[in-house]
């Protein structure tokens, strides 16, 4: 391939080459003949196919379905569902992206048509609101794409780098633009783009504005972009990002999956919640409110603990570290009590809080961070004052929405009062035990187990005793005494009692509400059973993921959800929201994730908790901790096991510390072949499943190490006593039903 450009890189001079290869479009770069690294851009013609309009009538019938349909389709006759088949179902017409780094003070916005802007407001796709500043605008450019049908991907699937193609109208060469941002070490960030067309490429750059408020940004003109015939600033810096890129993901969790996209999304995922970040400042999104500082969308906890969960669940330890005690130290008063908003924070989000220090603890063994601890103390020891106080159930606000609705005895937030105490029961007599907290400070704990025991049991005894009969179901209510079920979890025009706002209180309660109370663990598995069936049968879900109204689907607290099925063992059903989230509430190449999309045509509104879902669900589906033991694979899909397939993580953290494994499917020999390594004392109790492909069984396991290995067929699992064992390694063998 002809050399397009050379730079300089340290001593080294590094050639640029580009063209087509088997693989796809691809970019190599070069020192002294040999490639250092190359990457691969998306395949346009795949982009454009996927920007299509959804079918009227058939958009139509969805919305007017009180029930599933769709899901019930791909799930009928017990396979797994997949990606092709959930995004089949429906289109997308519109794709987003933006462009920003860790270190930038502003985030950049990829609309459809090229354009780059920095955007706070809803009116998002106003191309001409006041609330959004043009870095730069392909029309005033004089470029012609700006109008034409365009698809956006990623350079190597998930790298910080947008790619889009622009179809003539009228037929003719493609034009891409190809786009990505850089800070350098004085904090200033730059915009490179390449555009091509039919000619040479040019090549453009525009530099971030250095203020620090809308305001300032909102006077500045149009200023047209640096524009270059050269291109050897753009590929230098498209280098070093790529360096940088593949130094920080190799300080995580490494894994090898048989199906590319759930790979790419993952990363891809991981680096956009990281760029959304203004060093260690959390934003809630990149967009829409990336600008709401101090005690407004900046301090939403949900933002910082799915943020360091994700960190942990990948092994960035300084990350989580970081992040965690950036929120800490301000988001939480000296009693302990959230600040976000006027009153907006939940007892919900407090108790999440508490678990994402507990986990912080449990894969760290961190004893530097004895601020954090005090401050989870104070948590706990409030949580434990509320629940003393309301000698039963704990009234409170369910969401920052609704704040203004009066306080009742919202059963997710005493959920999640029951989880959050449940980890401060075990969490600070451990950190007694190692002289990081003082038996004074941790004392309030002793008495937690008891209290937490018997408001699980109020729980229960209050939602089974306030059961209502809808049909063929049962409603669950929200909250004790609310006892009239909804028209369905769709309805609009439903208010809560005594406010009569424009939010619909079924919407808010199915969305957010039931998921917590799912997540928590805290409900009998009949209740469980209840809550998940309504959600379904009372029009609650489109392809598993959430209904809002009309068709809205909102999407950010879906890994309450998706946790929630895992942990019941409803995999298929996991599997399809896993999949509707990929296909339906995020970009399907560039996998930017929005709070809330409509059906068929995606909104720009991002947001991290969103955003962070699929790496959440990919690490459940992959290792996940439950009760005392470990779960390897415990939800991956069958057709990842099909014959010549490896499934593969290595050092994923776990409370027992980092496990390694690798299951290499030889089903043409009638066998899978599997070692699990562990890099410290391993967890008592492990799970390794095998969901083979259908017909084909489990026949049985062949080991060197017969003692506390057991063959659970129902479960399609071995279990395992691992002792004192570091290295393990086994066959199982299959038949054919």
């Amino acid at each position: 391939m002809p050399v397009v450009e050379t730079f300089q890189n340290g001593g080294d001079t590094i050639s640029v080459t580009e063209g087509f290869a088997a693989e796809g479009d691809r970019i190599s770069f070069l020192a002294n003949s040999n490639a250092l690294r190359t990457v691969v851009k998306p395949a346009a013609e795949a982009l454009l196919a996927s920007c299509a309009k959804p079918d009227p009538a058939r958009m139509k019938r969805i919305l007017a379905s009180r029930t599933d349909d769709c899901a019930r389709q791909i799930l009928a006759g017990g396979a797994d569902p997949t990606y092709a088949a959930v995004a089949a179902v429906m289109p997308q017409a519109i794709s987003y992206d933006f462009l920003g780094t860790e270190r930038s003070k502003w985030k950049f916005l990829i609309h459809p048509n090229g354009g780059l802007t920095v955007t706070i407001r809803p009116t998002l796709t106003d191309w001409n609101s006041g609330d959004v500043w043009r870095a730069f605008s392909p029309e005033q450019e004089g470029l012609p794409y700006a109008a034409w049908p365009s698809g956006q991907g990623l350079l190597d699937g998930y790298l910080p780098v947008s790619c889009l193609y622009f179809r003539p109208a009228g037929g003719g060469p493609l034009w891409e633009q190809l786009c990505f941002a850089q800070t350098d070490a004085q904090g200033r960030t730059r915009l490179h783009l390449r555009v091509k067309g039919d000619a040479e490429a040019s090549y453009f750059f525009v530099d971030s504005p250095d203020c620090d408020t809308p305001e300032e940004w909102r006077a500045l003109p149009y200023q047209p972009a640096q524009r270059s015939a050269e291109g050897r600033e753009f590929y230098a810096e498209l280098f070093r990002l790529v360096q940088e890129i593949d130094a920080l993901l190799a300080e995580g969790l490494a894994f090898e999956l048989p199906e590319a996209r759930a790979v790419n999304a993952t990363r891809a995922a991981l680096l956009k919640a990281f760029n959304t970040y203004v060093g260690p400042a959390p934003r809630y999104g990149a967009t829409r409110y990336f600008y709401e500082l101090g005690m407004g969308a900046e301090s939403f906890a949900p933002t910082t603990s799915t943020m360091v969960d994700a960190c942990l669940a990948f092994g960035f330890f300084a990350r989580a570290k970081e992040y965690l005690r950036h929120y800490l130290l301000r988001y939480v008063n000296e009693t302990g009590e959230l600040q976000h908003r006027l009153g907006g924070a939940t007892v919900a989000e407090a108790g999440m809080l508490l678990q994402t220090i507990a986990r912080y603890f449990y894969y760290t063994r961190d004893r530097q961070f004895a601020d954090g601890y005090e401050i989870a103390r104070r948590l706990a020891s409030r949580l434990a004052q509320q629940l003393e106080q309301a000698a039963g159930l704990v009234k409170g606000c369910p969401e920052d929405d609704c704040r203004h609705w009066e306080h009742a005895a919202w059963y997710s937030i005493n959920c999640w009062l029951y989880r959050g105490l449940q980890e401060a029961a075990e969490l600070f007599p451990t950190l007694c035990r190692q002289g990081l907290i003082s038996e004074k400070a941790a004392g309030f704990a002793d008495a937690l187990p008891e209290k937490c025991e018997v408001l699980r049991r109020t729980i229960n005894a209050s939602l089974r005793e306030g059961l209502v009969p809808d049909g063929d179901l049962d409603f669950v209510p929200p909250f004790p005494g609310y006892a009239t079920p909804f028209p369905s979890l769709t309805a609009e025009g439903v208010h809560y009692p005594g406010c009569r706002h424009k939010l619909n209180f079924p919407a808010y309660v199915n969305y957010r509400c039931y998921l917590e109370m799912l997540s928590a663990d805290a409900l009998d598995p009949e209740l469980t059973d209840k809550l998940l069936r309504y959600r379904e049968e009372r029009g609650g879900e489109f392809l598993g993921v959430t209904r809002l109204w009309g068709d809205l689907i909102d999407d950010w607290p879906l890994f309450n959800y998706l946790w929630a099925l895992l942990r019941e063992d409803h995999i298929p059903k996991f599997l399809l929201a896993y999949y509707a989230h990929l296909a339906h509430h995020q970009a399907r190449h560039t996998f930017f994730a929005p709070e809330h999309t409509r059906l068929g045509e995606l909104l720009p509104h991002h947001c991290i908790p969103s955003q962070l879902t699929i790496p959440l669900a990919t690490r459940w589906m992959l290792v996940c901790e439950l009760g005392d033991g470990l779960w390897l694979c415990r939800g991956t899909p069958r057709q990842w096991l099909a014959d010549g397939q490896t499934v593969a993580v290595r050092n994923a953290p776990t409370r027992w510390g980092r496990v390694s494994f690798a299951l290499q499917s030889q089903l043409a020999q009638g066998r899978i072949a599997a070692s699990i390594q562990f890099a410290a004392d391993p967890p008592p109790v492990l799970y390794c499943r095998f969901r083979l492909p259908e017909g084909k069984t489990i026949a049985r396991v062949e080991a060197e190490f017969p003692e506390g290995l057991e063959l659970d067929r129902a479960k399609e699992a071995v279990r395992l006593e691992p002792r004192e064992a570091r290295e393990l390694a086994f066959t199982v063998h299959c038949a054919t039903d």
